[in-house]
């Protein structure tokens, strides 16, 4: 799982945090959790939250990732060069 650290945040904002983790009977960090997921519209944890971060930073690249048709390796490799010779 990853992990974040959030710089210069005001002290009112975290003595507001503390105050509802405290009402909601949650750890700071994990009132932090509901909150990133309440905001980004998953309000339960995925199962693999690490392919759905990527997913949702990159949603144009996974779709067009999607779109193209890779060539299927042939069962025999070409042999365009001859072969080597030892005296």
């Amino acid at each position: 799982m990853a992990s974040i650290i959030v710089r210069n945040l005001e002290l009112s904002l975290k003595s507001q945090l503390r105050v509802r983790a405290a009402h909601n009977g949650r750890s700071m960090e994990d009132e932090v959790r509901h909150i990133l997921r309440a905001a980004l519209g998953d309000i339960t944890p995925p199962a693999d939250a690490s392919s759905l971060a990527i997913a949702r930073a990159r949603p144009v690249r996974v779709a067009a990732a999607r779109q193209i048709n890779h060539p299927q390796p042939s069962a025999e490799p070409e042999t365009s060069r001859d072969p080597l010779e030892f005296d």
